[in-house]
């Protein structure tokens, strides 16, 4: 085999010394011919034996135009053709075929917060419910219908949460302390509906991506009793700023921030008698880096690792009086995904792709939680004219919450996926913010 190799060698470095010598020959003919046709260019006209007398003064001698030996035009240099562009069969990219991985699904919502609350000055506790900020579909995460690459798209998902708002109400019976009241807890869904841009700049290793959820407006009415939370539709507008940090065709790498914005509506509400209002006021940061990638037999993976951290906090009114700035917990999110292509065929007329995925979400608060109190039977108490003890806080302090994601990916035409999608908690309350969850997600590529 070496042997081989070696003539081969030999033979090609002999046949390149000759293909040199040769085009070095033709090269000196070239500017030989080029340099007598100048020469003859200058020289005056050979004599006519049948003129017998010399020219007169002033006569042009020169060679007439038909007589002078044809100029060679100079060799015009060839023509620069474009870069070719990558297609990877799903939509238009110009850099990286990892374009093609579908997005991961991702999970919602995360760890809140809660107003508990006591008519009787001997403690204890008669109600409590979930405080529904901004519809409740507030504080963004990164993995949700997104993957670590910059991209040029617009976006509708819709996300159905099964019993994401709690609630209960007893108004005749308290427990001693601070303890959860003993009404029956009434849980009912949230529905988010969201619309999305992204696009791509700086030789598309940037994009600015931005998310716009609105809801069903979720709350928690037990009026009839003397106690009731209200949310309203319009959430928090995010943000997102991704920075490609290195690629290949078989991964890549992205850093990013995101900006939750408070454009979300307030939670107002009524606890005997005594009315209260959670101004929607906090701006959360929320750095990640992320990954995907591809591996062999058409499989693909995703990564994220994300925190949300509170910058501000929201302040809190009761019955017209500032009772403080409520700073909801940091947290920090770990999301990471596998999934395969079963189909793909990018000249089919509809379905060109299906994929199925995994995922596995986690959250957890990394710190404890915020508390305002109000009311006379708190320690420290907090003395004010308010005839009802409120109390602001996590119930459950910290909390670790793990989701399962399973969804079905459908690329159509090309440059249109649809996708659909559940996610499951694998704890129990309160390690878990909703029951279950049905995602269905549309992205348009550009």
């Amino acid at each position: 085999m070496d042997g081989g190799v070696g003539m081969f060698r030999t033979a090609f470095l002999r046949k390149t010394e000759i293909s040199g010598i040769l085009l070095g020959t033709l090269a000196s003919i070239w500017m030989a011919f080029l340099w007598v046709s100048e020469a003859r260019a200058q020289q005056p006209a050979p004599s006519d034996p049948s003129r017998t007398t010399a020219p007169a003064p002033g006569e042009d001698i020169r060679l007439t135009p038909t007589e002078r030996p044809p100029r060679v035009p100079p060799r015009q240099p060839a023509p620069e053709t474009a870069p070719p562009v990558v297609s990877d069969g799903q939509y238009r990219s110009s850099r990286f075929l990892l374009a093609s991985v579908p997005n991961m699904f991702g999970d919602l919502p995360g760890p809140s917060f809660q107003l508990l609350y006591n008519k009787f000055l001997s403690g204890g506790a008669n109600g409590m419910a979930d405080i529904p900020l901004a519809g409740a579909v507030r504080r963004m995460k990164i993995a949700e219908n997104n993957k670590a690459l910059p991209m040029d798209r617009v976006y509708f998902a819709y996300n159905h949460f099964h019993n994401a708002m709690a609630g209960q109400n007893d108004p005749t019976v308290s427990l001693p302390g601070n303890g959860q009241p003993t009404g029956t807890i009434h849980r009912s869904p949230v529905d988010r509906y969201l619309v999305g841009v992204e696009k791509t700049f700086g030789c598309e290793e940037w994009s600015v991506d931005v998310r716009m959820p609105f809801s069903n407006g979720p709350m928690f009415d037990d009026t009839g009793s003397g106690f009731g939370v209200f949310g309203d539709e319009i959430g928090n507008l995010n943000v997102a700023v991704k920075r490609l940090l290195c690629a290949c065709d078989c991964y890549a790498l992205t850093l990013g921030l995101g900006i939750d914005t408070p454009t979300g509506s307030d939670v107002t509400g009524i606890a005997q008698g005594v009315p209260f209002t959670v101004h929607n006021e906090a701006v959360y940061l929320q750095p990640f880096i992320g990954c995907v990638g591809t591996l062999d037999e058409g499989m693909f993976y995703h990564g994220f690792l994300q925190f949300d951290i509170n910058t501000n906090g929201n302040p809190i009114d009761v019955d017209g009086i500032d009772v403080g700035n409520f700073r909801e917990q940091n947290l920090m999110n770990v999301d990471v995904a596998v999934g395969k292509w079963t189909y793909r065929n990018p000249q089919a007329l509809y379905l060109t792709g299906l994929a199925g995925m995994i995922e596995f979400h986690y959250s957890t608060t990394i710190q404890d939680s915020d508390r305002i109190e109000v009311g006379d039977v708190f320690n420290p108490p907090i003395v004010t004219p308010i005839p009802v003890n409120m109390l602001f806080d996590n119930r459950s302090n910290r909390i670790d919450i793990t989701n399962l994601t399973v969804g079905l990916h459908m690329e159509i035409a090309g440059q249109t996926t649809l996708r659909i999608g559940t996610a499951l908690p694998l704890d129990d309350w309160p390690d878990r913010s909703f029951d279950a969850e049905l995602m269905i997600q549309l992205n348009r590529y550009y």
